[in-house]
């Protein structure tokens, strides 16, 4: 019996291509508006909501609902769509949503002064009820199952993931840009949170010649965020030349044109733009922090990026070495290559999703989770109360 999954997002398809390769489930994708749609690499199977309105949205997904079996979501925004029309979903957390998560009061990440949530006390209890309330939650990486077992003791862990393969056309075209010497593309956000700081220091004090490519964006989570990237971006190298920012569609032609890859230097995991790069054999310059292993078919690995260390000086000695040593890079480039094609084999991937699917299946009749009416009315009226909707002007509307 093929399962049933009604799978809601906003700006990324992780999801969805989840949905593509597993073999015992079938994927309906909802995502739901979001500044970053445009940035979308696949549209095809996805059904977009184009109402900000909270009570069109719960029409809509109420109306839909019954054709599914389980609901599968990847952020609070539609974990909280799924709280709100009583189903039984299942979260995916991938990254900052789990180290800061909303119901912790004055939650900051822990390179902030002043907190990113500030959310008011029945907000925090609403968000802890959505946490609560989902039948599983899954993280991708042994950091962020740590931060998950503080709150659900029967936290999840798939490590392996999927990489969106309708990018990789050997046919592509490189992007049409004047090289003078080896060029990096970094397409990473400018931010305390992607370790720009430590790159550029170390940019520095390199010792080869070699220019950058590094897309203008940032991250702007906060008041605090855009004071520090004012002040990061006056740090910035001469040998760093910034250009606008690219639609995810066009991401590969800028792969197929450099010789090498920035990726960021903070978290220690390697995130979308690392796990494309690599597949295309460029060699991706990455923090990889040996602390975090990788889990694959039960066997915990590091993995083979470098460098280790967030020190400026060993930055600059691997991008020198990437620069200098043809032998280096490309022996670089295919070990990155190797572990990246194992970590992301979309089918073991699929494999794994598709037995927790089957796992919550067994223990969840419907999608409907059949609260009391009286609960379902309660969570509604929490989540408008604590948001402090307006009930005669922008009738429920997100803020």
């Amino acid at each position: 019996m093929v399962i049933r999954i009604l799978a809601m997002e906003e700006g990324e398809t992780l999801v969805n291509d989840i949905g593509k390769f597993v073999k015992k489930s079938e994927f309906h994708q909802i995502n739901i508006p979001t500044k970053h749609r445009d940035m979308l690499i696949d549209h095809k199977n996805i059904e977009f909501l184009n109402s900000e309105n909270v009570l069109e949205q719960i029409n809509k997904i109420n109306e839909i609902k019954n054709r599914f079996d389980l609901c599968l979501v990847s952020s609070w925004s539609t974990a909280r769509l799924a709280y709100l029309c009583d189903l039984n979903y299942i979260i995916y957390f991938v990254g900052n949503d789990i180290r800061i998560p909303p119901f912790i009061k004055n939650s900051k990440p822990e390179y902030f002064s002043e907190p990113v949530n500030k959310l008011n006390f029945l907000e925090r209890i609403f968000y802890k009820k959505i946490l609560d309330n989902a039948i599983s939650c899954v993280t991708g990486s042994e950091e962020l199952y740590n931060y998950l077992k503080k709150y659900r003791n029967d936290a999840n862990r798939i490590d392996r993931t999927i990489v969106n393969n309708n990018i990789f056309d050997s046919n592509i075209d490189p992007i049409k840009l004047l090289k003078n010497k080896f060029t990096f593309f970094c397409p990473q956000k400018i931010g305390v949170e992607k370790g720009t700081e430590e790159l550029w220091n170390a940019i520095k004090i390199c010792k080869s010649d070699f220019d950058v490519l590094q897309v203008e964006w940032f991250d702007e989570k906060s008041a605090e965020s855009q004071k520090m990237n004012k002040s990061i971006l006056l740090n910035k190298p001469k040998n760093v030349k910034l250009i606008p920012k690219i639609q995810r569609k066009d991401m590969p032609k800028y792969y197929k044109f450099a010789d090498a890859v920035m990726g960021e230097m903070n978290s220690g995991h390697t995130n979308s733009i690392e796990r494309e790069a690599t597949l295309f054999k460029k060699p991706v310059i990455s923090y990889n922090n040996l602390k975090w292993k990788i889990k694959m078919d039960d066997i915990e690995i590091n993995s083979p990026f470098q460098p280790t260390s967030k020190e400026p000086n060993i930055i600059a000695n691997i991008i020198d070495k990437t620069v200098e040593n043809k032998e280096y890079r490309e022996k670089l480039a295919m070990e990155e290559y190797e572990f990246m094609k194992e970590l992301t084999d979309p089918y073991k991937t699929a494999s794994e999703w598709d037995q927790l699917f089957e796992k919550m299946k067994l223990k969840n009749e419907t999608i409907e989770k059949k609260s009391l009416k009286i609960n379902q009315i309660s969570k509604k009226i929490t989540f408008f109360i604590a948001n402090g909707f307006s009930f005669n002007q922008k009738l429920f509307k997100l803020n």
